[in-house]
C-alpha cells in the first residue's frame, strides 16, 4: 500500500514506531485488522508495551470487543502505571457498561497521571457528580469553571452545593 511505500523510505521497520504509525494510518481508514496487525508487530519488539497495549485496546473498543479491551488496558497498566492514556480508556469502557464508580476511579487517575484537558476534567466532573462525589465535583468543576462553555457546569455546581447543605 501507499503507507507501506512511504514507511518503507523512512527505513524504520526495526523501530516499533513504524508499526505504531501504520497501526494509525489503517486505523484512521477504520481498517482493524491491519491495524492490530502492526500493533503486534509493534508489541513482539519489546519496546512501548503500555502505549501499544493501549492503542490495540482502543481498537478492540471500536470492535465492541471489550472483554480483550479490559485485559490489554490491564497489560498496559502493568507495563506503565502511569501511562495516562490507558486510565482514560478504562474510563470509557466502564462509562460503556454504566459502571460510574469504576470509570469516576479511572477518570481521577488520568486526571492525575495527565495534565489533562477541560474536556477530561468535564467528563471527570460528570462522573463523579453520577456517584454522588459532590466534593470532588466541585472541587475539578472549580478549576474548568471559567474556561468551559458547556452550561452544565451551573447546574452540577448547583445541585452539588445543594446535596452538600451550602
Amino acid at each position: 500500500s501507499n503507507i507501506d511505500a512511504a514507511l518503507l523510505l523512512q527505513k524504520v521497520k526495526n523501530n516499533p514506531d513504524y508499526y505504531i504509525a501504520l497501526s494509525q494510518a489503517y486505523y484512521i481508514k477504520n481498517d482493524g485488522g491491519p491495524a492490530m496487525t502492526a500493533l503486534e508487530n509493534a508489541l513482539r519488539m519489546g519496546q512501548k508495551a503500555a502505549k501499544i497495549n493501549t492503542l490495540m485496546a482502543r481498537v478492540w473498543y471500536q470492535g465492541k470487543s471489550y472483554q480483550r479491551m479490559k485485559e490489554l488496558l490491564d497489560a498496559a497498566i502493568a507495563a506503565d502505571a502511569d501511562h495516562a492514556p490507558a486510565y482514560d480508556f478504562m474510563a470509557k469502557l466502564f462509562t460503556t457498561f454504566g459502571n460510574y464508580k469504576s470509570a469516576a476511579k479511572y477518570a481521577d487517575l488520568y486526571l492525575q497521571k495527565s495534565d489533562a484537558d477541560d474536556k477530561a476534567k468535564l467528563r471527570y466532573v460528570k462522573l463523579a457528580f453520577s456517584i454522588k462525589d459532590y466534593e470532588g465535583t466541585l472541587k475539578v468543576l472549580n478549576e474548568i469553571k471559567n474556561t468551559v462553555k458547556d452550561p452544565i457546569k451551573y447546574r452540577l455546581e448547583g445541585f452539588s452545593l445543594f446535596e452538600l447543605g451550602k
